[in-house]
């Protein structure tokens, strides 16, 4: 249900995209709508990557943004009907994806993500060992929509060990974890295959408050969007849905 991709970006990548993501607003309008941002969306490593996973051409529809969270993140799902078996959701493979880009070190440092293994072929939160991703400078770590997960999860002092439970990690004293590296800054982007699955999670999007405020904050160069291959990344523009 999940995968880390090791060195896609360089270091000097990462450090370019942190100094902007300093100054850049979060929450904020998608990262298409961003000069520097925009460029991670249509990477053509970030598309081959997604192309080699979906089995297709990625659609990218306009959810991602900029994400700066540092406190630890409960267990959860991705998708709409995220725990009942019976939606729809479940009835197909879900070709929907989750990209983190991490603009820090997590491989000896708290703050990365954490995905229960095999998850995404079960409509509950508990099921699935807990793996940490411990990304570092220039990784990619990308989780199957309907796979539970956590963000912000905390390393225990002096250990590469995470704190697996989300109530623990809460209640934990801060001397107790290790330190972050740095402020924690991430980039997450969504691509789907053209489909109903990805359809209906576009339609789900218009009914969170969340989603909207991101739309109504997103501007889109025209010019820009005409160089975009797509062969590599089919952009479609949800704004108006």
């Amino acid at each position: 249900g999940f995968l880390i991709l090791r060195g896609v970006f360089t270091a000097r990548e990462i450090a370019e995209l942190r100094a902007h993501a300093e100054e850049a607003p979060s929450p904020g309008p998608d990262l298409l709508s961003d000069p520097v941002f925009r460029g991670v969306v249509v990477d053509p490593r970030i598309a081959a990557i997604a192309r080699r996973l979906l089995g297709c051409v990625p659609v990218y529809f306009g959810d991602s943004g900029l994400s700066r969270a540092e406190r630890p993140g409960p267990w959860h799902k991705d998708n709409a009907g995220r725990y009942d078996p019976a939606t729809a959701d479940w009835q197909s493979d879900y070709p929907l994806l989750r990209f983190g880009v991490y603009l820090q070190d997590h491989s000896r440092h708290s703050g990365g993500v954490s995905v229960r293994a095999g998850s995404h072929q079960s409509p509950t939160r508990t099921e699935g060992t807990p793996v940490y991703g411990d990304t570092q400078v220039g990784d990619v770590v990308v989780w199957h929509f309907r796979a539970t997960h956590r963000g912000a999860t905390s390393l225990l002092r002096g250990t590469r060990i995470p704190v697996s439970s989300y109530r623990m990690d809460k209640l934990l004293p801060g001397f107790l974890k290790a330190p972050a590296e740095k402020a924690r800054h991430a980039l997450f982007m969504t691509y789907g295959a053209p489909g109903d699955d990805t359809d209906r999670y576009i339609d789900y999007l218009g009914t969170r408050e969340y989603a909207g405020a991101r739309a109504a904050a997103s501007q889109y160069d025209p010019g820009w969007l005409t160089t975009v291959d797509p062969a590599c990344v089919v952009i479609r523009d949800t704004r108006e849905q």
